[in-house]
């Protein structure tokens, strides 16, 4: 691929359909991660990508685990980017985190809260936050000591979901019946603030 005169990726051998919807994330952090170089006066070098989420997919199955794999792409490539053109140092990690945050939020048409772009920055045990600041979403990150003496245990559905499916069903949810979902909410909120304290107080 190349990058045309008006910034956009453009693929040298047109893709089908399936293609370029497994294609759309790199598509648009590579976009954007290239605007962010060039307004820097920088310029990214003719390279080799090569992007490999495997791991994020059940091989038995052929289905994806569910763990975020378009915003640790999104976070990894926005990286190396700015790696390889020495302005990664130039942000503090919480800057970085904003900076892959708005792009995953385009490349998923603004949605998602911008947890899984949290847990591939960061990394360890965080408690987070989506508040607005002038206008602009943004995620606020604390990261917690490990309380190794509690144990978690992931479970799998086995099957996936999509994000932008459930985030348009939720809504659906919301305008269809606004008071039981303000509730379901307001109890979903009341249950998270409880569990992020007991946590950081190690209260069992």
């Amino acid at each position: 691929f190349s990058l045309g005169i008006n910034g956009q990726v453009q693929f040298e051998e047109p893709a089908d359909i399936e293609t370029m919807e497994k294609l759309h994330f790199f598509k648009i952090v590579f976009e954007e991660s290239d605007k962010l170089i060039r307004s820097k006066n920088r310029a990214i070098q003719p390279a080799k990508i090569e992007i490999n989420t495997n791991d994020f997919y059940s091989a038995d199955q052929q289905n994806k685990y569910g763990f975020g794999s378009s915003a640790a792409m999104t976070v990894a490539l926005t990286k190396a980017l700015l790696s390889s053109t020495d302005l990664l140092s130039e942000f503090t990690e919480q800057k970085f985190f904003q900076i892959a945050f708005q792009i995953h939020r385009k490349a998923q048409n603004n949605l998602g809260s911008g947890i899984d772009v949290a847990a591939s920055v960061y990394g360890n045990v965080l408690t987070y936050q989506l508040s607005e600041e002038n206008g602009l979403l943004n995620g606020n990150c604390q990261p917690q000591d490990l309380w190794k003496e509690i144990n978690v245990i992931p479970i799998w559905a086995g099957h996936s979901t999509s994000t932008r499916e459930m985030v348009r069903n939720v809504d659906t949810f919301k305008e269809s019946s606004p008071q039981m979902f303000d509730q379901i909410m307001s109890e979903l909120t009341k249950c998270s603030e409880k569990g992020c304290v007991s946590y950081i107080d190690k209260d069992k």
